[in-house]
């Protein structure tokens, strides 16, 4: 049994789903800390121009920086976010083959102004993609596990213990700071063994001139559409090449 353990991030890339996909028990990391432009509050959409286009969702400084957690972040909406990434979204993508599937999922969660939480909406639209193009990963939310670890690392080997997991599948971005002591890090002589995800970014047909990578999972869908997203997010993974 294999378990990921990922932020709730702002419309990620597909390698994101692609990482769900490979596990069996995916938990979302929502009680860490929100950090000020990172991806917890931001993804990228290909603009009309063919060049990247930053969405970035407001939130409101209840508390210090240091002390406020993805779970607890607060939208803003004395600024008009909503209605900006919807439109720059429609902007930028109605010409796309399949831009009313991808349209419809954002507005199936940015669209209800009543959820208010930016761990709730980033969530939730994660969870949206997931079921429209059929990823089958069961979901935890770790705010809700009984698992309270304020070490990192101690933590991430604890929630996958507590999934009854014996692997544990690391995007290799956080190899540094996994390993920073020593190879393996905390999973060493566990039990549970330690995967990096492999993944090579595919393209796919695009509209808007020449290929752009890393956008947000959206592009995707509204290139190609929900039916053959999955087949594609697949193709980058080194294990079925």
């Amino acid at each position: 049994m294999k378990c990921a353990i990922m932020q709730p991030t702002y419309l990620p890339w597909m390698g994101y789903f692609a990482l769900m996909d490979e596990v069996d028990a995916f938990v979302f990391l929502d009680n860490v800390q929100l950090v000020k432009r990172s991806w917890q509050v931001r993804n990228r959409i290909k603009s009309s121009s063919g060049d990247e286009l930053m969405l970035s969702v407001p939130v409101r400084k209840t508390k210090s920086r240091d002390e406020l957690m993805i779970m607890q972040g607060e939208v803003n909406d004395d600024v008009t976010w909503r209605r900006k990434h919807l439109g720059s979204f429609e902007n930028s993508y109605r010409s796309a083959p399949f831009f009313s599937e991808a349209y419809e999922l954002l507005v199936s969660v940015i669209g209800q102004d009543d959820i208010r939480l930016l761990g709730e909406i980033n969530q939730q639209m994660i969870l949206a993609v997931k079921n429209a193009i059929g990823i089958a990963t069961k979901t935890y939310t770790a705010s809700q596990l009984p698992v309270d670890e304020p070490d990192k690392q101690l933590r991430l080997l604890k929630l996958t213990r507590h999934l009854d997991c014996d692997t544990y599948v690391s995007p290799p971005g956080s190899a540094d700071y996994i390993e920073h002591n020593n190879p393996g890090g905390i999973f060493a002589g566990s039990g549970v063994e330690l995967q990096y995800q492999d993944y090579s970014h595919p393209e796919y047909d695009q509209i808007n001139g020449d290929f752009l990578p890393f956008m947000c999972i959206l592009d995707l869908i509204a290139n190609v559409g929900c039916d053959d997203a999955l087949a594609i997010i697949r193709s980058g993974r080194a294990d079925v090449k």
